[in-house]
């Protein structure tokens, strides 16, 4: 058990790695969230800017959804929301919408486990955009109410403007 673990660790930390540094090739990252620095570079695949960025997300959809799963079976609800918030960015350049949905909902479940505020105002506010981006009328208008009940009781400004900006 101890050796799965570790392994389930590893591949967790390898694919937030790599989902960072795709999602960065793909367009603007609004959230804090930095894996830069976890793998060297010779450790991660090639990203030729957005065309292979999106190819690597692509590829890899269904083992990130898979490690997904096994972390949030494990208990690693930090690392579940984490790593469905970095995959946000795929799922906005290439929506579907039953993928998105079930990445944004386990990584709400995730960070509501983990008892981590900004994971459940990011996590959130990417339902919110499903429910834009798919034009779901009242969708995403508790999240977004959520979300701002969330940011006042924090002390970060930068939930604040972002819950204001998913209500309006």
């Amino acid at each position: 058990e101890k050796d799965r673990d570790e392994v389930l660790g590893w591949t967790v930390r390898y694919y937030q790695a790599v989902a960072d540094r795709a999602r960065r090739r793909l367009g603007r990252v609004a959230d804090p969230l930095d894996f830069s620095h976890v793998l060297a570079d010779d450790a991660m695949p090639p990203l030729a800017g957005f065309a292979g960025a999106h190819d690597w997300f692509g590829a890899e959809w269904p083992n990130l959804l898979a490690v997904l799963d096994a972390a949030y079976a494990a208990g690693r609800h930090d690392d579940v929301w984490r790593l469905a918030r970095l995959a946000h960015t795929y799922r906005v350049a290439c929506p579907l919408l039953d993928e998105w949905t079930r990445m944004a909902d386990l990584g709400v479940a995730a960070a509501e486990a983990a008892g981590d505020v900004a994971g459940q105002c990011w996590l959130r506010l990417s339902r919110c955009e499903i429910a834009l981006t798919f034009e779901l009328p009242g969708f995403g208008l508790a999240d977004a109410e959520q979300a701002a009940r969330l940011s006042a009781a924090s002390a970060d400004q930068r939930y604040d403007t972002l819950t204001l900006m998913q209500r309006s």
